[in-house]
């Protein structure tokens, strides 16, 4: 599946979870990013997960205990992944390119993508 459109999917997913989930599922994701933008190497980026646990910033953060970070973000997780899925399943491409094109046109297609 195209990378751009799980991110686009999942975007929507996240601006349709209440205003405290959003908050700490990007709050979290954020964090993530952060670390893995400085690791060169998965286990650099697992060691450094564990120094700088983004969940343990999260409890501190929104003023919940690290048990609470790790379920909230379970069900998140869940649903979003969920909700990704029932989008795929009716997701529906549809080509647009014109039937006739001019002479000298630049072929290309056009697709209509619905979600």
């Amino acid at each position: 599946m195209n990378p751009y459109l799980l991110e686009i999917l999942e975007r929507d997913c996240v601006r349709a979870l209440p205003p405290f989930d959003q908050s700490l599922y990007r709050f979290v994701t954020e964090a993530e990013e952060e670390i893995a933008a400085q690791c060169e190497t998965k286990e650099e980026f697992l060691q450094k997960l564990v120094q700088h646990s983004p969940h343990t910033l999260a409890a501190a953060q929104f003023n919940l205990t690290f048990e609470q970070v790790m379920m909230r973000m379970k069900k998140i997780e869940i649903y979003i992944d969920q909700e990704i899925n029932k989008k795929l399943q009716r997701l529906k491409w549809e080509e647009k390119t014109p039937v006739k094109r001019q002479p000298g046109a630049v072929s290309s297609q056009y697709f209509l993508l619905t979600v």
